[in-house]
């Protein structure tokens, strides 16, 4: 669901608010976002033929952080960028290796968005199925973002079903419920308190 909500999130922006987008991917080609979006009845490809959205592609096996780091500023600046999402934290991890620079581009990517106000959608996938007792047990991130949206899975009855639950954000009131959601036609959406079995 990490990269569902980070389509629909720059979508939002680019379709209601006018907000251009960035996804940064190393997990999924283009080509495949697109793919996995429109089965979803997601029209990224329409945005990104705008102009609306732009997709930052980088292998991970031939990965150089800091001239990544550089493509990811330069489009921010060359498309006026307002929302960002960098999708896989976890594979940028795997494929830094050396967890100082690791850090060090994340500190600096963060360091940035908050500069230039923003909106940026880190996403990470913590290897703990449910449940959770670190967030990002390799960088640590709690004082430095501004909020943390925890997708999981929750045991209900005999079946595991997706949930969501904002831990952290910063300035605002918000709800520490853990609320079902389900991914379908339209992409990721909470059911009502009353659907949920």
């Amino acid at each position: 669901g990490k990269t569902v909500l980070g389509v629909q999130l720059l979508l939002e922006g680019a379709v209601k608010q006018n907000k251009r987008g960035l996804l940064v991917s190393l997990d999924e080609h283009p080509a495949q976002i697109i793919r996995n979006a429109e089965t979803l009845g997601l029209d990224l490809r329409e945005q990104m033929d705008k102009g609306a959205i732009q997709v930052l592609f980088d292998s991970p096996q031939e990965l150089e952080i800091d001239a990544h780091l550089d493509r990811i500023l330069r489009a921010i600046e060359e498309h006026k960028i307002e929302r960002l999402v960098i999708d896989g934290m976890t594979t940028y991890s795997a494929a830094v290796g050396d967890q100082r620079t690791y850090r060090e581009f994340f500190h600096a990517l963060v360091g940035y968005s908050k500069h230039n106000l923003l909106t940026t959608f880190c996403n990470y996938e913590n290897p703990e199925l449910r449940g959770l007792s670190q967030y990002m047990p390799d960088c640590a991130v709690s004082s430095i973002t501004d909020n943390i949206i925890l997708l999981n899975f929750v045991e209900l009855g005999n079946a595991l079903r997706r949930a969501i639950t904002v831990a952290k954000a910063r300035g605002c009131d918000h709800s520490f419920s853990t609320r079902e959601c389900e991914i379908g036609l339209g992409g990721m959406r909470l059911l009502p308190l009353d659907e949920s079995k």
